[in-house]
């Protein structure tokens, strides 16, 4: 038995759109859309329909804020009318990706008790699922939220939670087996949280972190940021909170790439000091309240302070740097890009955004945007661009300040650039994009038609 990961257009089980939710293989918004699809395909077998309608309210869950996330209730499904109508047509097949969903919502929100119970009332209905890929992942969520809820619970119910543990593992460890890529780190998980609740500190280390480094090597983005999430909480209740601040940043920035943005904003809420670097703009994706030698630009204006506005928001950047040289899907990258440099443009008031990554110390455009055209990627070394001034650019990498010329036509330090001499934009920003301090890109946005179009009003919304 092997078991491997497939991108959604190459299922051809009966329920692709489970099957790519619980992979991670795609982007959440992006998955949606082609689940929506999809679905013109399921109009005679609602069967499916329900599947998919159960997947989309997850997603939905997952990407928009609510206060109780772990109901299926929305737009795609209305939780309380679809069991009802499951337990009368006896659908124990749908009934299990209904518990598993909720179990996971409810775990991923931190809302262990329903956890439990959504396990408990799930599990009569796994014999109904066998041989899908669905199983596996529900004894990985029964055991972690079996984990979860063991510091709290009594002595007797203590040994019961190990032995149900145990039982989930040695069926994990049984897939593991034959397919590592799909199931080694989601039994090396547990397995660490199963030594955290015992006190056995030495073992669980070294098993988050292969846990972490699987579900990396493997793509499932959503596990490997639970992976750094449990990490972190295990090094946070161990008092270290330096150590848990790495791993619950580096959570933060892989469930943001998967687009689970209610949960990010939930990390927000629950662990505001271990976020603070980012909260606070510490890691800026600007670095917009560096300053520059005014009496340098005297038609120039530096805007100072500017706000983070919503961290989800600026995680965008600081996401997309982070992960940019180690990306191997872009499709993926392609279409995090797309949306970052639109909302860039729309937010800040330009006409025009650019994009660079820092390479083996040479800058690269990687991705230019206007609004008549839209997004377009590219791989052009600075050196040999027309599509920005080059001067000023330099500047800003070497200075590591950013620039605001509120009209790039009257004269300043860098009128004389061939790109402003043969374009005339009037307004024009660039800031570098720095991650511990060091250089990893630069933004660069214009506007050809107002002058002063990146005043900080404006400025504070991208």
């Amino acid at each position: 038995m092997t078991l491997v990961k497939f991108p959604l257009h190459t299922y051809k089980f009966s329920c692709p759109p489970t099957y790519v939710y619980l992979s991670g293989t795609e982007v959440l918004e992006v998955l949606l859309v082609d689940i929506k699809n999809y679905e013109s395909n399921f109009a005679k077998n609602q069967r499916l329909l329900n599947w998919s309608n159960i997947v989309c309210q997850s997603i939905n869950n997952l990407t928009v804020y609510s206060d109780n996330p772990e109901y299926l209730l929305g737009e795609s499904c209305q939780e309380e009318q679809l069991l009802s109508a499951l337990i009368e047509e006896n659908d124990e097949l749908t009934l299990h990706i209904f518990f598993l969903s909720k179990l996971i919502l409810s775990y991923l929100f931190e809302n262990f008790p329903a956890a439990v119970e959504n396990a408990n009332q799930g599990e009569q209905y796994l014999n109904s699922a066998a041989g899908m890929l669905s199983v596996p992942v529900f004894y990985y969520y029964d055991s972690l939220s079996r984990l979860a809820v063991y510091p709290t619970a009594e002595p007797s119910q203590q040994e019961q939670l190990l032995l149900k543990v145990g039982e989930n593992q040695e069926k994990l460890q049984f897939r593991a087996n034959f397919a590592p890529m799909n199931f080694q780190h989601k039994f090396d998980l547990v397995q660490a949280e199963r030594h955290r609740v015992l006190g056995e500190k030495i073992a669980a280390i070294e098993l988050y972190d292969r846990a972490i480094t699987l579900a990396k090597e493997n793509e499932y983005i959503q596990e490997e940021a639970l992976s750094n999430e449990l990490a972190a909480k295990f090094y946070l209740d161990w008092g270290k909170e330096k150590i848990a601040q790495v791993y619950m940043q580096e959570a933060y920035y892989c469930y943001a790439r998967w687009g689970a943005k209610a949960k990010t904003e939930d990390l927000e809420k629950r662990y505001p000091r271990l976020l603070a670097p980012i909260l606070q703009g510490q890691y800026h994706r600007f670095q917009l309240n560096s300053t520059v030698d005014a009496s340098s630009f005297p038609h120039q204006t530096i805007h100072t302070n500017l706000s983070s506005s919503s961290i989800s928001e600026a995680l965008d950047f600081a996401t997309i740097f982070k992960v940019s040289q180690a990306l191997s899907s872009e499709i993926q990258l392609e279409q995090l890009l797309t949306t970052l440099l639109q909302v860039v443009m729309e937010n800040a008031g330009a006409k025009k955004a650019v994009l660079l990554v820092l390479e083996q110390g040479n800058l690269m455009i990687k991705a230019v945007a206007t609004i008549n055209e839209g997004v377009t990627l590219v791989s052009v070394p600075l050196s040999s661009s027309q599509n920005i001034p080059i001067a000023l650019v330099n500047y800003v990498k070497h200075s590591l300040k950013t620039v605001v010329l509120d009209d790039a036509t009257a004269k300043n330090d860098f009128i004389s650039d061939q790109y402003f001499m043969q374009q005339q934009p009037k307004s024009v920003l660039c800031t570098p994009i720095l991650r511990h301090g060091q250089l990893i890109g630069l933004l660069y946005l214009e506007n050809k038609l107002t002058i002063g179009a990146f005043t900080s009003d404006r400025s504070s919304n991208f």
